[in-house]
């Protein structure tokens, strides 16, 4: 990349086929983290087949206009023993803004952990996003796929359409990944656009209209011990965070026996949470079999607990069990 800056600025000039690469590492580290403007010119990125994103992680950057194709996808196939971020464009972004980008790619981990207590980010663009850290006009249609066979003892799950772990601000965006969940970890945090909202960060004005399915069942074998939590929503798994103007358009459907499962159309559980409201399920669907020993489904949200404003709305909802 360094070839190619000018005045701390990267600018792609042409489409990008990467059919030829063989391996590829990451633009940017925790200890040298990529810090400059990244513009795609909306530009393809086409065949571009890795294990880790394009960017690894940056900092202090501005990174926009990048479009991966269809063609893109992003397989972690082998055991790890540290935390994993899964993306396509980044993995981490610490006070980092990001305009216009776009990504079509398949995301898939089948991989398990080598040892316990793992956490996993997985995003249709980005793994995590710190407090600082903004992703405005963003779009994310291809597919995020985990299956039964990828496992982590006593290990969390932060899954989502657009990102992962959000602290900072997404606005602007729309989503239609369709997310399919089979993984053997502890805790599941699954949001069409975002996995887990921590109480810095915000969502608003997105949607989502792909498909959210679960389908792992709690497993305790010895030492053994999978899937005992379930948060799950059309817009946010699990919100601490808040949550303004956003529309669920995507099915959902759960068919697991996990201890405690959280399911609604925008949201699975809102707690602690900042202000909340413009919330719609404006046709998703809620399909929820098998059951564990608490079972919470919402068609906005699954459960609430200490919301400071509430302003919600129920068009068209269906559910069904």
């Amino acid at each position: 990349v360094s070839s190619w800056v000018k005045d701390g600025k990267v600018s792609v000039v042409g489409h990008v086929n990467m059919k030829e690469l063989e391996d590829w590492t990451p633009i940017g580290t925790e200890e040298r983290p990529f810090n400059l403007e990244f513009d795609g010119g909306f530009r393809q990125i086409s065949y571009f087949k890795s294990s880790a994103p394009l960017f690894g992680v940056c900092q202090g950057a501005t990174i926009r206009s990048v479009t991966f194709t269809e063609t893109c996808s992003f397989t972690l196939g082998t055991n790890f023993i540290d935390d994993v971020r899964l993306a396509s464009l980044a993995g981490r972004i610490v006070d980092t803004e990001i305009y216009d980008c776009t990504s079509f790619a398949s995301i898939k981990l089948d991989a398990s952990a080598s040892v316990t207590g793992r956490s996993v980010y997985v995003g249709g663009l980005v793994g995590e996003a710190d407090e600082a850290s903004v992703m405005t006009d963003c779009t994310a249609e291809g597919e995020i796929d985990l299956p039964v066979t990828s496992k982590c003892q006593g290990g969390k799950l932060y899954a989502g359409g657009l990102v992962g772990m959000l602290y900072g601000k997404v606005e602007k965006s729309s989503v239609r990944m369709v997310i399919s969940d089979g993984m053997g970890i502890s805790s599941h945090f699954l949001g069409g656009v975002v996995g887990y909202l921590n109480p810095s960060g915000t969502i608003e004005e997105c949607s989502n209209g792909g498909a959210l399915a679960y389908s792992s069942l709690r497993n305790v074998d010895g030492t053994d011990k999978f899937n005992d939590v379930i948060n799950m929503g059309g817009i946010v798994g699990y919100s601490e965070g808040t949550l303004k103007n956003l529309e669920n358009a995507g099915n959902i459907e759960i068919n697991s026996n996990v201890r405690w499962q959280y399911v609604g159309g925008v949201a699975g559980m809102i707690k602690k949470s900042g202000t909340v409201s413009g919330l719609v399920n404006s046709a998703g669907k809620i399909d929820s079999y098998n059951k564990g020993q608490q079972l919470c489904v919402g068609g906005l949200i699954g459960c609430i607990n200490e919301i400071e404003l509430l302003d919600l709305d129920f068009t068209d909802v269906a559910a069904s069990k």
